[in-house]
């Protein structure tokens, strides 16, 4: 069954703690992802990443989605290289 934390590492009292609780299961950051956390993430094991203003301009879910920015973003998972 599929579960969402939404912000649990984010609130917890000890996000250590939290976060080796969580990290077994299949994880998918999305809320305020940077580009910056993907090479992180990914050493830990996370591999899927929720993207919706992050692909678009002004960073605004009025605006469309824009191909570049996906293909940014998917660029940049296909540089990492899975353990």
């Amino acid at each position: 069954m599929p579960w969402t934390f939404h912000r649990a590492v984010d609130a917890a009292l000890d996000s250590d703690h939290a976060w080796r609780d969580l990290v077994g299961r299949l994880a998918m950051p999305g809320s305020g992802l940077l580009a910056e956390h993907v090479p992180w993430l990914a050493r830990a094991g996370v591999w899927q990443f929720h993207v919706g203003v992050q692909v678009r301009p002004g960073a605004s879910y009025k605006a469309y989605v824009a191909a570049a920015y996906v293909r940014s973003w998917r660029t940049l998972l296909d540089a990492r290289t899975r353990p």
